[in-house]
């Protein structure tokens, strides 16, 4: 598409970079919009950016059971487990 006059990322946070070419214009999107997470045994890992935080949800103390109601948010003690050198992904040949 010949030379790249322009290139602006979308503000709003969406990952989306906008290359403007002597030919037309292309959007793409960088990365995803999902955070990245798993789930084994109670305990939750997921990756926000470049940080990589945990919680263990069988430590979530609970004294009624039904106080709680299906939706409302909850207090949980994030843990940070720290920094990743390369940005975490999730690659659609799983």
């Amino acid at each position: 598409m010949e030379r790249v006059w322009y290139v602006d990322a979308a503000k709003d946070g969406s990952n989306s970079l906008a290359l403007a070419y002597d030919e037309g214009t292309v959007v793409v999107k960088i990365g995803s919009d999902e955070p990245i997470a798993s789930i084994s045994n109670g305990k939750v890992i997921w990756a926000k950016n470049l940080d990589i935080q945990n919680v263990n949800l069988k430590a979530i103390n609970v004294s009624d059971e039904e106080s709680v109601k299906d939706g409302e948010k909850i207090n949980v003690q994030i843990k940070d487990l720290g920094v990743s050198d390369i940005f975490p992904q999730v690659s659609d040949n799983l």
